[in-house]
């Protein structure tokens, strides 16, 4: 194999890589972009409870039921504050993976540069080759048709 073949090869596993890495990005992001909405569902139940509460204190509610409205907006926020740290989970892979796309995807660019600029090289000789024997046939050519009617 040659060293253009084998550079081309190298590019096309990163080529690959980084195509399923752009696909686990991409997943990632759905599942931040889902996990957001959650917690924006959440803090709308929060909010609605939270006034839900707010009247029912002001139509002179009993203690019981405004302890009870407390205590469930207690773990509303709790679930919040658990949903917004997976987010930030989320949020920090997805920062990662995209790096991680990133140098693969750098990576394949290069080689694949490096492999053409290694096939330029290598079609350049094979030129300079053909055009040294082209031109060394046409100095044998000329000697030989040539040459015999200098002798006399």
């Amino acid at each position: 194999m040659s060293q253009p073949q084998r550079l081309n090869f190298l590019a096309q596993l990163y080529r690959d890589q980084a195509q399923e890495a752009l696909e686990a990005l991409g997943r990632l992001q759905q599942q931040r972009e889902q996990q957001q909405q959650q917690i924006s569902q959440l803090q709308q139940y929060w909010q609605d409870y939270l006034q839900k509460m707010q009247t029912f204190a002001a139509q002179g509610a009993r203690a019981g039921q405004l302890i009870e409205f407390r205590l469930f907006i207690d773990k509303l926020e709790v679930a919040i504050q658990g949903q917004e740290k997976q987010l930030h989970k989320l949020t920090r892979q997805c920062e990662e993976a995209g790096e991680h796309w990133r140098q693969l995807h750098f990576k394949s660019k290069a080689l694949t540069e490096m492999a053409d600029k290694a096939q330029a090289k290598v079609l350049k000789t094979q030129e300079d080759r053909l055009q040294k024997e082209l031109d060394d046939r046409s100095a044998i050519n000329f000697r030989i048709k040539n040459g015999p009617k200098n002798a006399g």
